[in-house]
């Protein structure tokens, strides 16, 4: 079984949005996580902003990699 997504993943991740310059809201467990909810959490969950030039940004699965999804 997985572990929980660890603070480094999450890291990660959102540096590598931000270097493409994405617009996203972080929802579910990550985000309780943040706002102090003692809960583990073995997803991430993002909703992109449905602009046409979020959308088109060149971030795809392959842009990234965290440790449990290589």
């Amino acid at each position: 079984m997985r572990e929980p997504v660890s603070d480094g993943e999450l890291e990660a991740l959102v540096q590598t949005l931000a270097a493409y310059r994405v617009d996203y809201l972080l929802i579910g467990g990550q985000a309780a996580r943040l706002h102090g909810v003692q809960h583990p959490s073995y997803d991430i969950d993002l909703v992109p902003r449905r602009s046409t030039e979020n959308l088109q940004r060149p971030v795809t699965p392959s842009t990234f990699c965290i440790p449990a999804g290589c």
